[in-house]
């Protein structure tokens, strides 16, 4: 239970609490931009991700929530969906990462979307689009096409 507390308290959590933190100053001063740093793996689930891939679809959920409750305050709210990029995280995995991007370039991506002001920012392209098509299809074509990848992680 202390890893599922450790991933939820740095994954959704944090930006919960900062945000009710400089939220009320913000909406003092009529501006304001909030970033998220969510992930693709919030889309669905994926296995031995359970716990990670819950923590980023309650934060894609409460961003989301967020960006229309501010709608009319003057402050944006831009939700951050990567893909794989590779950082010492990622250099944990034992598993094959797709699409995946140097920090420097995913970096960029990110910078660009918040410089944008853009609402939903996914990427890498290609995954974005398959995570996406992941989210329409039925329960038993997801299962079929996801168990297909192997991830030696421990599940909980």
């Amino acid at each position: 239970m202390s890893q599922i507390k450790a991933t939820y308290e740095v994954n959704l959590f944090g930006a919960m609490r900062l945000f009710e933190a400089v939220i009320p100053h913000m909406k003092v001063a009529g501006k304001g931009h909030l970033v998220s740093i969510a992930s693709l793996a919030g889309f669905r689930g994926a296995p031995k991700a359970g716990v990670y891939c819950s923590s980023k679809a309650a934060l894609i959920a409460f961003t989301e929530s967020l960006r229309l409750d501010l709608k009319d305050s003057g402050i944006a709210v831009t939700l951050i969906n990567p893909g794989f990029i590779k950082t010492p995280l990622t250099d944990q995995n034992r598993f094959k990462m797709p699409f995946l991007l140097s920090l420097d370039g995913g970096g960029h991506c990110i910078f660009k979307a918040i410089q944008c002001q853009k609402a939903i920012f996914s990427f890498p392209f290609p995954m974005a689009a398959l995570a996406f098509l992941g989210r329409l299809m039925p329960a038993w074509l997801y299962d079929g096409i996801i168990r297909r990848f192997k991830n030696d992680k421990e599940a909980i």
